[in-house]
């Protein structure tokens, strides 16, 4: 069986139970999917993050059986899968099956992924020169590193992810939502927020979802002084320390900009997350299989009208209203 990634773990099922969703899990002999039933005002859908988890194209092709049946089964306008592995088959096997494959995934189609094997010091030579400056730098201001497993300092990383949503003029999760993962997570302690901080002056943060030996900058923000003093880096160096002492294997820095997309909004954020010597993985993509082609056609072009400039501006004035009520 193939690692499973957090997003096919049970407490992630809980999560998604915890907004309503209904969860549903296929076991099999080698075989596993995790997904969930999202009703929303646009569509139905069952959705399947980063599996099935399967081992050989015949395990796949059963289980992928099973979700194509419950999707029929719950009366959904479309099965949704995002794999996480394509050894060759997976790709072509869906599309073979009727799925379409999607311009834009809902998970980052692209990450870098830091191996914790070597040495603490071969780690740090490879980072990139400027992160290595960055880090001295905010040592030689005297920048701390704080973690803390409860939520008793949410609302300081709140204030840092609000500053760099309106910087970077993007949308993240609401507020309520990271609220939520977090204190799913919290009870079996695979989560932590991390805050640097300089004369009690909060400069950057971050929140980190340990799972199967691997540690995942999952949410992050940061103002304009931390950025200054190198406060996000010794923040991430920090991080990489502690998930090596626990014995984790890798560091997923979770989603950067494709390398043929020079104009991709993530290209600022992916800078940054390169400077860390990861290696880059790309994942095969989002498909999807239409159950109610009607209802999915009418779906698709919500979301073309949704991805245009003007409603984007809307998105994030109500993103702040939802936040601050």
């Amino acid at each position: 069986m193939e690692k499973t990634n957090f997003l096919q773990s049970e407490d992630w099922g809980k999560f998604q139970k915890s907004l309503g969703n209904q969860v549903i899990r296929i076991s099999l002999e080698d075989g596993l999917a995790q997904c969930y039933l999202v009703r929303s005002k646009y569509a139905n859908f069952l959705y399947c993050p980063r599996g099935p988890l399967i081992t050989s194209a015949k395990n796949f092709t059963k289980v992928l059986e099973q979700l194509i049946k419950a999707a029929k089964e719950n009366k959904v306008d479309f099965l949704q899968i995002e794999p996480e592995i394509d050894p060759g088959f997976i790709a072509s096997m869906l599309l073979k099956k009727g799925f379409v494959k999607q311009k834009i995934t809902t998970q980052p189609e692209n990450t870098s992924i830091l191996s914790l094997a070597p040495d603490e010091s071969t780690i740090y030579s490879n980072f990139r020169k400027t992160t290595r400056q960055m880090i001295k730098k905010a040592l030689e201001n005297k920048v701390e590193i704080k973690s803390d497993d409860t939520l008793s300092r949410f609302d300081d990383f709140i204030k840092l992810l609000t500053e760099t949503t309106n910087r970077q003029k993007f949308t993240s999760h609401t507020f309520s939502y990271m609220k939520q993962q977090f204190e799913c997570f919290q009870a079996t302690k695979q989560i932590k927020l991390y805050l640097a901080e300089k004369d009690g002056e909060i400069l950057a943060g971050a929140i980190i979802l340990n799972f199967a030996k691997t540690s995942t900058y999952l949410h992050a923000g940061s103002n304009s002084l931390g950025r200054n003093l190198g406060a996000a880096q010794l923040l991430v160096w920090t991080v990489i320390q502690d998930a090596k002492k626990e014995g984790n294997e890798f560091f997923d820095l979770w989603g950067i900009a494709p390398v043929d997309q020079p104009n991709h909004p993530w290209n600022g954020i992916t800078v940054f997350k390169k400077g860390f010597g990861g290696e880059t993985v790309t994942y095969p993509g989002s498909f999807i299989l239409p159950i109610n082609l009607n209802r999915y056609r009418v779906y698709r072009l919500i979301n073309a009208l949704r991805a245009a400039p003007p409603f984007k501006t809307i998105q994030r004035v109500l993103f702040k209203a939802i936040n601050k009520g």
